[in-house]
């Protein structure tokens, strides 16, 4: 049975590491470098009141989950924006809780008082195309280049 939780970061980080080489294998940007996030960012965030952490569960195995920072809109500082940084869901998994840990994501979010969630796709598991069956919209193209 699936179920979703709103988690620490610091309950949470040392769950993920079971998906974060299925994450990283798949969409990293920069493949061959070792992940090696700010975590002194990440409890700062959770300290202020600026981190959701969302986590899907089969029983006891974690098998998603959502990070999105919350801050206002660069832009518009009267908008309050959640901005994904991690969304990961396990393949198996996709199908079954896709969209519910999205929908626990954004339900808490908008109690929150956030106006909008921005989320970025990789091209290579056309995660767009789900986005845009739940009712998101395509508002830009990201690009990189490495140096």
């Amino acid at each position: 049975m699936i179920r979703y939780s709103e988690e620490s970061f610091e309950d949470l980080w040392p769950r993920m590491q079971e998906l974060i080489p299925s994450n990283m294998q798949e969409l990293s940007s920069f493949p061959g470098q070792p992940l090696d996030p700010d975590l002194d960012k990440a409890y700062q965030f959770q300290n202020e009141g600026m981190l959701v952490c969302c986590a899907a569960w089969d029983d006891d195995k974690l098998v998603g989950y959502i990070i999105d920072v919350i801050h206002p809109h660069p832009h518009y500082k009267t908008i309050r924006i959640a901005q994904t940084d991690l969304h990961f869901i396990a393949m198996d998994y996709r199908a079954k809780c896709a969209r519910g840990l999205t929908r626990f994501a954004e339900k808490i979010e908008k109690e929150m008082g956030v106006s909008a969630r921005l989320t970025r796709s990789k091209r290579v598991n056309g995660a767009g195309d789900f986005f845009k069956a739940i009712g998101y919209i395509e508002a830009e193209v990201a690009w990189v280049k490495r140096f």
